[in-house]
């Protein structure tokens, strides 16, 4: 028995040697492991960030045309664009990795294929040659599936090789809301006209070279005696100043501009004037315009100051004027601005008016459903303004890929830095006459319409468009080389909506301002 026991000395050795191979094994297992997660990470990355690469490109390269929608790029620019995320999000890749991406385009809901491009990403994206192939109209959705295959490091022994992880995104190009992020006015207005909106936009960052741009503004169209194209954000009326016995008959603006005035509550230090010091007191700009002692007299002031750094209030879309008739309305908050005067209330405007008719999806319209919903605003003459929309465009805008471009009959003129704007729109317009406020409608040649159905050609000899009904906002883009003093022209769109504009499982229609978001894969 002795000697039996001492034959079992060295043994352990073999165990050892067992146990050590499993320990390697459970290692590599775990290191491949917990590399695939990683690399299945990366891949989702990769796929969700490419997936709203493209699909923004698409939302902004939306062209729209007799209610239509096509888009101005093609399956390789959003294969492109896609690819570069991917490259992004891989960092630095493995070498002995191999990568691909897979570009689905789908109809809404991802329940139809459309066309698909799958391409093998090596050290740098493909490259296509004509001729390209241009995105189905009715591409909503666009599946991105990306795809690594690496080197194992334990199943070799079992005979693979190689593991392959992937990522899977879906992203959904859907209309948001035309207004533009939130950001500020100009005080310049436009006439409401649907057929605009609807066949010329722009997308984001605009392409001047893919729509017809578009005349905001003509000398040669005027609405009245003189053209008032340009809104008086102030406080006090500009037109009954002289004629009540306040020293200051109020607007119907109650959301006014306080980030520079001395009316604000709490105070807030006026800004420097930086267009007009020769009708400024004292080289500052009060945000409020004009103020009781100046009332009606300091718009040379304003306007410019205005156009220069945008109007950073807001002009709100509820009720915002008394009435002496009908149901009482909901006023808006109250601030330090005058409760309105009966006389001062504009004159009703019906919900069934003409322009009412054919309200493309991504405006909003309040006045539509209630039509004591929507401001009303004083208007003053609006010429010359082509300097100050220049220096402000110069001075705020962005340099795009187009701004060293010549603008295509301009003599050599660049199309220069570009600025987004949100642009009101009017429906209806009211004269002051004799101390009082008288809605203007069309001449009744060749047949009577609502206030609404007004135009230049049928604007009424001798009336005036002292306050106008602001109808719609919508983002518009403006150049430097488009203005001048005859006309001002710019593009529809430009600005990309915000992500929530729409839900995810909404199917919002196309328009100036889409946006895409992430669903379901």
């Amino acid at each position: 028995m002795r000697m039996f026991g001492l034959g079992d000395e060295g043994q352990s050795i073999i165990l050892v040697a067992g146990g050590f191979a499993m320990l390697m094994g459970a290692v590599a297992l775990s290191v491949d492991w917990g590399y695939g997660f990683a690399q299945r990470r990366a891949m989702t990355n990769a796929a969700e960030s490419s997936a709203l690469a493209a699909g923004r490109l698409m939302a902004s390269a939306v062209i729209l045309s007799g209610g239509s929608a096509t888009f101005s790029r093609n399956q390789e620019d959003a294969f492109s664009e896609a690819c570069a995320f991917v490259r992004e999000n891989l960092g630095s890749p493995i070498s002995s990795a191999t990568y691909s991406l897979s570009v689905e385009f789908l109809t809404s809901g991802g329940t139809t294929a459309l066309s698909t491009i799958t391409r093998t990403i090596t050290s740098a994206c493909p490259t296509f040659t004509a001729p390209f192939t241009s995105i189905d109209p009715t591409t909503r959705d666009l599946r991105m599936t990306v795809t690594t295959t690496y080197p194992s490091l334990f199943g070799g022994v079992v005979g693979k090789s190689t593991i392959a992880a992937s990522g899977v995104a879906r992203a959904r190009v859907v209309g948001g809301s035309a207004i533009f992020n939130g950001g500020q006015p100009w005080p310049v207005v436009g006439h409401y006209d649907v057929s605009q909106l609807t066949s010329s936009t722009c997308g984001s960052p605009c392409d001047p070279s893919s729509a017809t741009p578009v005349t905001f503004w003509s000398n040669s169209v005027t609405y009245g005696s003189s053209w008032k194209g340009s809104l008086d954000y102030s406080r006090c009326s500009t037109q009954q100043s002289s004629s009540t016995p306040s020293p200051c008959a109020p607007q119907l603006i109650t959301v006014w501009d306080q980030s520079g005035s001395a009316y604000a509550t709490p105070r807030t230090s006026p800004r420097a004037d930086v267009q007009s010091p020769q009708q400024c007191p004292s080289g500052s700009f009060d945000t409020a315009g004009a103020i009781p002692a100046n009332a009606g007299t300091d718009k040379g002031c304003a306007i410019p100051n205005w156009i220069y750094y945008g109007f950073q209030g807001t002009l709100s879309l509820c009720t915002n004027w008394v009435s002496t008739a009908g149901p009482t309305p909901t006023p808006c908050p109250t601030g330090p601005t005058p409760t309105a005067q009966p006389s001062h209330s504009p004159n009703p405007l019906g919900t069934s008016r003409t322009v009412c008719q054919s309200v493309p999806s991504f405006l909003i319209a309040p006045s539509c459903s209630n039509d004591r919903v929507g401001d009303w605003v004083e208007t003053v003459t609006g010429s010359p303004i082509a300097s100050l929309l220049q220096q402000s465009i110069h001075d705020h805008g962005t340099t795009t890929d187009w701004s060293t471009v010549a603008v295509p009959g301009g003599g050599g003129t660049l199309y220069g830095k570009q600025l987004v704007v949100n642009a009101y729109l009017w429906d209806c317009a009211e004269e002051f006459k004799s101390g009082a406020w008288k809605l203007v409608t069309p001449a009744p040649s060749p047949s009577p319409v609502d206030c609404s159905g007004i135009t230049a050609s049928n604007w009424p000899s001798g009336r005036k468009a002292d306050r106008v009904h602001l109808f719609a906002v919508s983002a518009f883009t403006f150049y430097e080389g488009l203005v001048d003093s005859q006309n001002i022209k710019g593009f529809w769109g430009g600005g990309f909506a915000s992500p929530d504009s729409c839900p995810a499982s909404g199917n919002c229609a196309l328009n100036s301002s889409n946006t895409t978001i992430l669903v379901d894969p």
